[in-house]
C-alpha cells in the first residue's frame, strides 16, 4: 500500500502521512481476537550469497513451521444495480486442517467498518451493509458482527479434517471517500475486500483490528469463483485473470491468491501487450492519454526486469488501473496507482505497487506484526529498479526511504504491532527505515548492485509462504554468512526466541 500524495513532493509526502498515521491510530480502538499469537521457526535454510539466487527453486524449506490451520475456498456471487447497491452470496467452503477443535468460525468483514455507526469520524459519507442470512451446510447459523468482526457459534465442535459450508448473503454500498472500498470521483467502484474473508488460526484465531492507515487483515493463499452482474456502461476487472471486460455478466477463477479485488469502471481508456507470457492491461480514465502511454511503458519494463532478477511471475496476468484523486495500492494480479503530474514519482509508484506481486502476493506475512517485510521490501525493490534499470541516482532513488526514515524521532524497531508505532511515525517504521538499513547491508556486502540477487533468493525460498521477522533475520544470516545480529539490533526486535 502506498498513498499517492507521497509522489506530489517527498518533503510534504512524509507531513502528511505522518499525521494521517497519527489521527488513524489515535482514533482506532485496538482489540486482537486471539489465543496465542506465538510460532515457531525453522532454522538452517540452505541459501548462500554465492548462488544464482534468481534460478535455485525453493531451497530447504521442509521443516518450515509457519503454518495456519483455516482453509477457505470462495465461491463468491456479486451483483450490482444501476444505482450501486450490491447484492452478494459468499459460499465458503472452511476445512479445518490443524490439530485443535474449533468452537467458532472468525471472518473479516471489512464493509461493516465503513458504515455510519463504524467509520472514521472525519470520512464525509459512510457505506452501508444489510445482513440477510447466514447459514451453515444450510441451516441457520448464530453469527455476531462487531465492525469488522463477523463470528459465527458453532453448535458443535469443528475437528481437525472437518470441512463446513458457510453461506453469507448481504448487500452493501460503498462510501464515496472510503480507503480500497470506495467510489471514486470518476465514478469508478474499487471493492477491496468486499466479501467474507476467513482469518488464519495458529492456536487460536488471529484476527486483528482494522486501522485504515495500514493492512491489518491476513488471509491464506486460496482458490476463488466469482460470478458477475454489472449495469451496462461499466467495464468489470479483477484478480481473476481472463476477464471478458466488456460483459456485463460472466463468471471468473483465480487460484492460489490472498484475496479477490473487483474494480467495476467506465469511461476508461486501455493499453494491453503481453510480456514474458503475460497480459499486461493498463487502464485510465479518458482524457489521460498521455499519462497512460507514458505509465504503460514502465508497466512493461517494471515487470520485465522483476522477473528476470527476482523470478517468475507465475500468473497469466497483471492489470493496473490509474485513477485521479485515488490510492495506491497491491492486489493480487491486479494494482491502483494514483494518478500524479509528476510522472519520475509516478514511475517510482508503479514499481512499488508491483514489487508487491512478489513481497506479499507470493511471500506473505502478517501485515499487523511484520507489515515492514511487504512494505518495507516493496519500497526497496523499487528504489533499487530507479537506481539500476531507471537511471537515477542512488541518493535520488532512495530519497522517499531516507526522508522517511529521517523523521523518526523515537527510534524504535520496525516490526511492533500497528497500534504500537509512535503517533505519526507508523509510515518511517514500515517504509523507511527497514529500505535504509538493507540498504546499508548491501553496501557493506559487495555493493547496491547486488541488491536484487538477495531479494531473488529470499523470494526463491519462500514463495507461498509465510515469513516473520525472525525467519527473515534467519535467512539474511545464513546468506551473509552473518557472525552475530548486531546488524539487525535496534531497528528489529529479535528479543524473542524461537520457541
Amino acid at each position: 500500500m502506498k498513498n499517492n500524495k507521497w509522489r506530489i513532493k517527498v518533503s510534504g509526502i512524509c507531513i502528511l502521512l505522518l499525521l494521517l498515521g497519527g489521527f488513524i491510530l489515535k482514533n482506532t480502538p485496538h482489540k486482537t481476537v486471539t489465543t496465542d499469537n506465538e510460532v515457531k521457526i525453522a532454522k538452517g535454510k540452505k541459501v548462500d550469497s554465492n548462488s544464482d539466487g534468481n534460478t535455485s527453486g525453493e531451497g530447504n524449506t521442509n521443516d518450515y513451521t509457519i503454518k495456519n490451520a483455516s482453509q477457505g475456498i470462495y465461491d463468491l456471487n456479486l451483483k450490482m444495480d444501476k444505482n450501486g447497491k450490491f447484492s452478494v452470496k459468499a459460499n465458503i467452503e472452511v476445512k479445518n486442517k490443524g490439530e485443535e477443535s474449533w468452537d467458532n468460525l472468525v471472518f473479516y468483514f471489512i464493509p461493516n467498518v465503513f458504515t455510519k455507526e463504524n467509520k472514521p469520524e472525519k470520512m464525509k459519507s459512510a457505506g452501508t451493509v444489510h445482513m440477510q442470512k447466514v447459514t451453515l451446510d444450510g441451516s441457520d447459523i448464530s453469527y455476531t458482527l462487531d465492525k469488522d468482526t463477523l463470528l459465527i457459534k458453532l453448535t458443535n465442535k469443528m475437528v481437525k479434517g472437518e470441512s463446513h459450508q458457510v453461506s453469507i448473503q448481504y448487500q452493501f454500498t460503498v462510501p464515496d471517500d472510503g480507503f480500497r472500498f470506495t467510489k471514486t470521483k470518476n465514478g469508478n467502484y474499487h471493492l477491496a475486500q468486499w466479501y467474507p474473508m476467513l482469518a488464519y488460526y495458529t492456536h487460536g484465531w488471529l484476527k486483528h483490528p482494522y486501522m485504515p492507515n495500514s493492512e491489518t487483515y491476513h488471509t491464506a493463499h486460496t482458490d476463488f469463483t466469482l460470478s458477475y452482474q454489472i449495469p451496462k456502461g461499466y467495464i468489470f476487472t479483477s484478480t481473476a485473470p481472463n476477464e471478458n471486460s466488456d460483459a456485463t455478466s460472466g463468471e471468473v477463477k483465480a487460484n492460489n491468491v490472498k484475496e479477490m479485488f473487483v474494480g467495476i469502471l467506465k469511461n476508461q481508456e486501455m493499453q494491453q501487450e503481453t510480456i514474458d507470457g503475460i497480459q499486461i492491461r493498463v487502464f485510465a480514465p479518458a482524457g489521460h492519454k498521455q499519462v497512460l502511454q507514458k505509465s504503460f511503458q514502465t508497466v512493461k519494463e517494471v515487470v520485465h526486469y522483476y522477473n528476470q532478477k527476482i523470478g517468475k511471475y507465475p500468473y497469466p496476468q497483471l492489470d493496473v488501473l490509474l485513477e485521479e484523486d485515488s490510492d495506491s495500492m497491491e492486489y493480487p494480479e491486479i494494482v491502483t496507482v494514483g494518478i500524479t503530474d509528476d510522472q519520475r514519482g509516478l514511475n517510482h509508484t508503479i514499481a512499488h505497487e508491483i514489487a508487491h506481486q512478489w513481497f506479499y502476493g507470493m511471500v506473505s506475512e502478517d501485515p499487523y506484526t511484520d507489515g515492514w517485510l511487504d512494505e518495507g521490501l516493496a519500497e526497496l525493490t523499487a528504489a533499487l529498479y530507479c537506481y539500476l534499470a531507471g537511471g537515477e541516482s542512488a541518493e535520488k532513488s532512495f530519497e522517499l526511504a531516507t526522508n522517511l526514515s529521517n523523521a523518526i524521532t523515537q527510534p524504535g524497531p520496525s516490526n511492533l504491532p500497528l497500534d504500537q508505532f509512535p503517533e505519526y511515525h507508523t509510515y518511517s517504521y514500515l517504509y523507511g527505515q527497514p529500505v535504509i538499513m538493507l540498504k546499508e547491508l548491501f553496501e557493506e556486502h559487495g555493493g547496491l548492485k547486488n541488491g536484487f540477487k538477495f531479494l531473488a533468493a529470499y523470494f526463491n525460498t519462500y514463495k507461498f509462504k509465510e515469513v516473520n521477522t525472525n525467519e527473515f533475520v534467519h535467512f539474511a544470516e545464513t546468506y551473509y554468512h552473518l557472525k552475530n545480529r548486531d546488524f539487525f539490533m535496534g531497528w528489529l526486535d529479535i528479543n524473542k526466541e524461537d520457541k
